[in-house]
């Protein structure tokens, strides 16, 4: 029998499944069922989806969809540990998908996870919940420089940030002073944060406490001189480096279009990979 006709048996089956709200049983056809019946939602209309763990509550399909596609499918954090129980610290934890990963792939991790916005943060607790995972810190923060408060722009999915153009201050935790003796990984997706953040954590020598990082760089134009800049810390710290790469749509487009037809006004979005190798 051919792939195509696997294929689609497959999928005739999964529909079947699907109609009689089974519970998912794979990873792919959790994405498969993600693609085909998600629609897009705004705002901060609570939906839930079913998965092999349990009922998990969401606000946007689009980044369910793609959030679980880059950390189930393509293990974007997975990482190499002779540790069992690692110490993991998850900056910007929206609804959970990430804590659930780590809890399933490390089972017995201390992991702390940080998200600014409260209505995710309750979300994401809530999940945790749900997948059995009692025993993760959920802190609703927002990680940068300073403790106290700072403003920061809630827009109830992935993209809330700190910016100048919000009177709302939320409370903040200057991730210097937060961080353990030691940790296993530390993963940075911070909305634009984490050059500020990354350049803190090198100045001050805290950075030799982290032994991999994971970080999601938010390269528009006006940025790329931070960006260098972290790689040159992050290098002078004794750190290994490696990156991939993708236009971020959701960044919008550069003011100035690039002489190059790839390119044009594309921003880019940079998963920043950073390790201190063995001694």
């Amino acid at each position: 029998m051919s792939f195509w006709h696997t294929t689609k048996m497959k999928h005739a089956y999964w529909r079947v499944r699907e109609r009689f709200n089974a519970r998912t049983s794979s990873d792919h056809e959790v994405i498969y069922r993600l693609g085909r019946g998600l629609k897009s939602v705004s705002g901060s209309w609570q939906r839930t989806f079913r998965f092999p763990w349990g009922d998990f509550r969401y606000v946007s399909s689009d980044n369910l969809y793609g959030q679980f596609a880059d950390i189930f499918l393509k293990r974007q954090y997975a990482f190499s540990c002779d540790k069992p129980e690692p110490v993991i610290i998850d900056c910007g934890g929206n609804v959970g998908l990430s804590a659930i990963w780590f809890k399933m792939n490390y089972p017995r991790c201390h992991l702390t996870v940080y998200e600014a916005d409260p209505d995710l943060a309750t979300m994401l607790r809530t999940n945790l919940d749900s997948a059995g995972f009692y025993d993760v810190q959920v802190r609703n923060e927002v990680v940068w420089t300073s403790n106290g408060r700072v403003a920061f722009l809630k827009t109830g999915d992935d993209s809330g940030r700190i910016t100048d153009n919000s009177s709302i201050l939320y409370p903040s935790i200057d991730l210097v002073d937060y961080l353990p003796a030691c940790v296993d990984l530390l993963k940075l997706d911070i909305e634009g944060a984490e050059f500020a953040v990354l350049t803190k954590l090198c100045e001050t020598g805290a950075i030799q406490r982290i032994k991999r990082l994971v970080c999601e760089c938010h390269i528009w134009r006006e940025k790329t001189d931070d960006f260098v800049r972290a790689l040159a810390l992050l290098r002078s710290s004794k750190m290994q480096l490696s990156m991939n790469a993708a236009a971020g749509p959701y960044l919008g487009l550069a003011a100035e279009e690039a002489p190059f037809e790839v390119v044009k006004g594309k921003q880019v979005l940079v998963e920043l990979f950073a390790w201190h190798p063995p001694e």
